[in-house]
């Protein structure tokens, strides 16, 4: 393995781990009731989206390679899948954590990852069979 793939390894770990934090200590915060829901969001929305621009930059700057696209308007668009995620699966019964915010912020972490794997594979691992060079 080739020490970009074992940055990119790094940097998936490092936003994970920042992420489990994040949510950690909103989770134990102890606020007054009524500021409550604007500090998770507040602290959700703000520190999840500032991870994540921060994730991808680092990524920009440590492996040479990323799409001026998923910089700027994934992390946004993700982070209202992931709510919308979060509020279908809280109707449906499931929950990830007792909280409907902190499960909208631990899906958003996946998801995340998962977007920048996709990023990795069409940047770092080239396809097996012959493809129209237009497409890239």
């Amino acid at each position: 393995m080739n020490a970009k793939r074992w940055i990119f390894l790094a940097l998936c770990l490092l936003y994970a781990g920042l992420m489990a934090f994040l949510l950690r200590q909103v989770a134990m915060a102890d606020i007054p009731t009524a500021e409550r829901l604007s500090f998770k969001m507040r602290y959700l929305v703000g520190g999840s989206l500032l991870a994540s621009y921060g994730f991808f930059v680092l990524q920009q700057f440590l492996t040479g390679r990323t799409a001026i696209e998923y910089v700027v308007v994934m992390p946004v668009i993700t982070l209202m899948a992931a709510f919308l995620c979060g509020a279908v699966l809280g109707i449906a019964g499931v929950q990830l954590y007792g909280d409907p915010f902190l499960q909208a912020g631990i899906l958003y972490a996946i998801f995340m990852i998962l977007v920048a794997a996709r990023l990795w594979r069409r940047f770092w691992w080239p396809a097996r069979r012959k493809t129209d060079a237009s497409v890239y």
